[in-house]
């Protein structure tokens, strides 16, 4: 393919700015580029699908096309794939002495680590990576990362962890399920 034919990632997070914020002023602004740049982003996008990629009620974006949804859906995996790859090559250049660098399962990132307000603990903090367990896992292992919260390692079935890593449960979640007055587990419990 040549390169006249490719996606860009620039493209992508345009794509995705534009899809998110509903205006083009507002995700030129968002991305720090011009209008004209998101514009001229968006329509190298639609010539290579060959189809529009928003729907439009006069001049306002009102909507994505179906080709849209299934670029949206596509283009937020790669992009968070992009900000992984972009988070370890961090992890690869920062000094553990200096700053810890940690390796979590998303869940835990989102829900803990990303909210800590406490500005001697953030200073400690070096990057964050967030991953399945498996890659959370591999992370400790080859040494990307100094500390690693997933879900309980008793029950893994790897062999890394067992004997290697020492785990201790940080946090402990309750699970609440809901059902309707009428449903029969309402009744049971």
């Amino acid at each position: 393919m040549s390169k006249k034919n490719e996606i860009t990632l620039s493209q992508l997070r345009a794509f995705k700015s534009v899809a998110d914020t509903q205006s083009y002023t507002k995700a030129a602004s968002c991305m720090g580029v011009s209008q004209s740049g998101i514009s001229h982003s968006l329509k190298r996008l639609e010539d290579f699908f060959e189809t529009p990629l928003f729907s439009y009620n006069g001049r306002n974006i009102s909507g994505l096309t179906p080709v849209g949804i299934e670029l949206y859906t596509c283009s937020e995996d790669i992009i968070v794939e992009l900000n992984n790859i972009n988070a370890l090559a961090d992890f690869s250049r920062s000094s553990p002495k200096e700053r810890l660098n940690i390796a979590s399962i998303n869940s835990v990132a989102t829900s803990y680590l990303n909210n800590i307000k406490n500005k001697k603990i953030e200073s400690c903090i070096g990057n964050i990576l967030t991953g399945f367990e498996h890659e959370v896992e591999r992370w400790v292992v080859d040494g990307i990362a100094d500390v690693g919260f997933t879900t309980d390692i008793s029950n893994t079935v790897s062999q890394k962890w067992k004997g290697t890593f020492y785990g201790k449960v940080a946090f402990q979640d309750e699970l609440v399920v809901v059902v309707p007055k009428e449903h029969p587990l309402a009744r049971a419990c």
